[in-house]
C-alpha cells in the first residue's frame, strides 16, 4: 500500500521536535491551499497559479516554528548531490515546498536542522510510520483552554481508493481545537480528573475568559498524494475539497491561531475528475487526523 514514486523520512529531535520530509523519485505536480490564518512556510507561495512554477521534488514538513523551515537547506543538498531538481543555467535547483508547526518550548530553543533533514532523506523509504515520529513527535491538540490539559498529537495517515484510483492522506495534527471521531470526542483538552473539556462547547457557552487566545501554536500540515493525473489548478481544487476532512474531524477548525494547510501532488496516469478525488481526499484526511491520534495522551 504506497506509491512508487513517494519515499518518506523522518527524524524524532530531542526535546520533543522533529521532521518529516516526502521525497519524490520524480518530479510531480503540486498545488496547496492555505486554510488556517497563521501559517508559516516557505517557497510555498512559488506554486501559486498565477506563478510559473508547477512541479517539486519533494516536501518538508518540520517542527521548530520558523526555525525548522531552516531544515529544508538539508533536503536542497541531498537532492543537488542526486542531480534532482528544476533545470537552469546553473545546474538543477531542488523545488521543496516547506511547513512548520510550532512546538517550541518556552525554556529550551530546541529545533530541526538541515543535517537532520539530510539524515532524513538518506532513511526515506516506503515503511510509512504512524504517531509520535518525525514533524509529529512535539505536536499537541486541544490547545484551547486556560485550564484544560492538551493531548499529544501525531502523525497520521491514511489510504482510500475507489476503483483504480488511490488516494492516501498524511497529517501532522497540532491543533487548537478537539479531534472528534463520527460525533465522538477522542482526543482534546481535559480537566485534572481527566474529563474532556469540550472546546467548542465552552465557546458556544460564551466562557471566553477559559479560551487561551494570543499563542499562534497550532497547525495542522496535510499532504495528499494521489494516482490520478491531474493539472495543478485540478489539485488546488482537490486542495480546497481536502479541507472539509479537517473540519469535520477538528473542533474548531482553521482558528485564528491554527496555519492549516492542504498540499495536493499528482503521482499518476490514471484518469479520473476533481469530484471523485476531492471527495475521497476529504475522507481521507479526516481518517488520517484521526489516525495521529490514536495513542494521544495528556501532555
Amino acid at each position: 500500500m504506497f506509491f512508487d514514486n513517494l519515499l518518506i523520512g523522518h527524524v524524532d529531535c530531542p526535546e520533543r521536535t522533529g521532521l518529516t520530509v516526502f521525497l519524490l523519485k520524480e518530479r510531480a505536480i503540486c498545488s496547496y491551499t492555505v486554510c488556517g490564518s497563521a501559517p508559516g512556510t516557505r517557497q510555498v507561495v512559488s506554486l501559486d497559479l498565477s506563478n510559473s512554477l508547477q512541479e517539486i521534488d519533494g516536501l518538508l514538513f518540520t517542527g521548530g516554528s520558523a526555525y525548522g523551515l531552516g531544515a529544508t537547506n538539508g533536503i536542497l543538498q541531498w537532492c543537488a548531490e542526486k542531480n534532482r531538481g528544476l533545470n537552469t543555467p546553473a545546474g538543477p535547483v531542488p523545488i521543496i515546498p516547506s511547513a512548520c508547526i510550532f512546538d517550541l518550548k518556552s525554556d529550551n530553543l530546541v529545533f530541526p536542522t538541515p543535517e537532520d533533514a539530510y539524515s532524513a532523506c538518506q532513511s526515506a523509504s516506503h515503511e510509512y510510520k504512524r504517531g509520535r515520529v518525525g514533524a509529529g513527535c512535539g505536536a499537541a491538540v486541544g490547545k484551547g483552554l486556560e485550564n484544560g490539559h492538551p493531548m499529544t498529537g501525531g502523525f497520521g495517515w491514511s489510504h482510500l481508493q475507489s476503483g483504480p484510483v488511490q488516494v492516501m492522506a498524511f497529517c501532522v495534527v497540532n491543533a487548537y481545537g478537539d479531534i472528534f471521531q463520527e460525533g465522538d470526542l477522542v482526543a482534546g483538552a481535559k480537566d485534572e480528573q481527566g474529563n474532556f473539556l469540550n472546546i467548542s462547547k465552552h465557546i458556544h457557552e460564551g466562557s471566553k475568559r477559559l479560551l487561551h487566545l494570543g499563542d499562534q501554536n497550532n497547525t495542522t500540515l496535510v499532504a495528499v498524494f494521489t494516482n490520478a493525473f491531474l493539472s495543478q489548478k485540478e489539485l488546488c481544487i482537490i486542495s480546497k475539497m481536502g479541507t472539509a476532512g479537517i473540519a469535520r474531524a477538528i473542533y474548531p477548525a482553521f482558528t485564528p491561531w491554527d496555519g492549516d494547510i492542504v498540499f495536493s501532488i499528482s503521482l499518476g496516469k490514471v484518469a479520473s475528475d476533481t469530484m471523485t478525488v476531492g471527495n475521497l481526499a476529504a475522507e481521507a484526511i479526516r481518517l488520517a487526523i484521526i489516525d495521529g491520534v490514536r495513542e494521544s495522551e495528556v501532555v
